[in-house]
């Protein structure tokens, strides 16, 4: 199904040749109308916000979506490289995989858009064994080394965790486990190395999206998750997210800095340019990082419980590259790159040709070395430091990419990063915490609110719809219609 088979309204950001599209019916400017009046506000148009609207518009409920970007989808943003319609190659530079197909509420959601998605394992970390000619290759000593290697350490050290917390006090870091995991393993020189790589890199940093020494051991591994393998979209998230929005009153470029909420006289949102808007209801849906910056004034001040919750959690940072060429120069579905962490240095690159049809690879870093790269360079910079890594990797000069798209959620001032995990002190109670509602008013959604599946698409989707619900016990997605709600 395309993604503009409804009305269409183009919002085209460039950048690197990148454009992203959206369609809706009923995109507004942001001073084009007020809100319906005793409506429902959602702060927020990601998947957990255009969730819970889609579901209470479903059950009849009048809603509004205001959202600070100038486009939909929050962090599932899919981006277009190239020159034309024709040529395009699609990507989503935030998130990217449906992990699980079986039960999970985003794979219906995509079947019932007529969304098509292909079978693609997370090969740094699968447990099948397929390496599918993946090339690693170790900048300290300049050869070529196994995947298997890398991959096995960090499977292996998820399966000693529960060892390693018995040893180590529920204030442990993921770095304090891999210590004592190596200790215990006898291993050392460049067997330690990797082994230390594989559980930094490939498993928290890369993955988790925070850090090995403020990530705790304790809930490391933890989440629930749906069976069916992993898949990828070839026309991008953003088809589900439009979807979501096709019948929705959504704000575009409305940012809102202060929330009044009451238990008996509804709530009031004041946005940047100082309009305001009222309602019975509303649902926070912006990122953890967006709640940690206090960028928005809750009157009055959250419950010492939340604002606690709030700041226990962790908000990791994920970055990537993405790069079309000419043609494809690597030999299979992936590329490792593994040296000493450094500001600039990306760790894996994974080969999309066959999701978009164009040869591409995708390159990935996340944690403390994405924050350090793009406080230190350019997106030209970023992109030139990648072809070098590739062609050390492959032992020749790689071509510069056709396109490219240098993500940087952590700059970005409504994201502030890429998504939630629990960090040393916190726990799964704090995302408890974060999903229930405060006083008969105020409603909280998003990821970081959902301590199953934390830090995933669905996760953000099955918030939304648990807020919902909070509100009227009719909302749902299980029986949308793609035209409206029932009469």
């Amino acid at each position: 199904q395309s993604k503009f088979r409804e009305t269409l309204v183009t919002l085209i950001l460039i950048t690197f040749g990148a454009v992203t599209h959206h369609t809706h019916a009923r995109l507004h400017s942001k001073r084009e109308e007020e809100a319906p009046e005793n409506g429902i506000i959602i702060i927020g148009a990601g998947i957990a916000g255009l969730s819970a609207a889609r579901a209470l518009h479903e059950a009849g409920e009048a809603v509004v979506v205001l959202e600070a970007k100038n486009y939909m989808g929050g962090r599932m943003r899919s981006i277009s490289l190239g020159d034309s319609e024709d040529d395009a190659a699609i990507f989503d530079s935030g998130a990217a995989w449906l992990d699980g197909i079986y039960g999970n509420q985003m794979a219906q959601l995509a079947r019932f858009f007529s969304v098509e998605y292909v079978s693609y394992d997370v090969w740094s970390l699968s447990e099948e064994g397929d390496d599918g000619n993946v090339v690693a290759y170790d900048a300290v000593t300049d050869t070529n080394i196994d995947v298997s290697t890398l991959r096995d350490y960090a499977l292996d050290f998820t399966e000693s965790v529960d060892d390693l917390r018995w040893s180590l006090n529920k204030d442990a870091s993921v770095a304090d486990g891999a210590e004592l995991y190596i200790k215990n393993n006898w291993l050392s020189g460049d067997q330690a190395r990797y082994a230390w790589y594989a559980i930094d890199q490939f498993l928290v940093e890369a993955y988790y999206s925070g850090t090995s020494a403020s990530m705790s051991l304790e809930y490391l591994w933890t989440e629930e998750e749906f069976e069916g393998g992993s898949y990828v979209f070839p026309g991008g998230y953003g088809q589900i997210t439009d979807g979501l929005a096709s019948t929705l009153d959504v704000r575009l470029e409305t940012v809102v800095d202060r929330i009044t909420y009451t238990d008996d006289n509804g709530v009031t949102v004041r946005t940047s340019d100082g309009r305001e808007f009222s309602g019975s209801k509303v649902i926070v849906t912006v990122p953890l990082g967006v709640l940690k910056s206090n960028d928005i004034e809750f009157v009055p001040e959250l419950p010492t419980d939340v604002k606690g919750a709030i700041d226990r959690l962790g908000f990791g940072t994920h970055e990537k590259v993405m790069m079309t060429f000419e043609e494809k120069f690597w030999p299979g579905r992936g590329l490792v790159y593994v040296a000493d962490a450094k500001p600039g240095m990306y760790v894996t690159f994974f080969d999309w040709t066959f999701v978009t049809g164009t040869p591409s690879l995708v390159a990935f870093n996340g944690g403390r070395i994405a924050n350090s790269t793009l406080a230190t360079f350019t997106d030209e910079q970023i992109v030139s430091i990648c072809v070098d890594e590739i062609s050390a990797i492959l032992g020749f000069a790689a071509p510069r990419p056709v396109k490219s798209f240098v993500t940087r959620w952590k700059e970005d001032p409504y994201t502030k990063g890429a998504y939630s995990y629990f960090a040393v002190g916190s726990s799964p109670l704090d995302m408890d915490i974060l999903a229930k509602p405060v006083g008969r008013s105020l409603h909280f959604a998003g990821e970081a609110t959902e301590s199953s599946y934390f830090g995933q698409t669905h996760g953000g989707l099955i918030s939304g719809i648990r807020a919902a619900k909070a509100i009227n016990k009719r909302a749902s997605l299980n029986n949308i219609r793609k035209n409206g709600p029932r009469q």
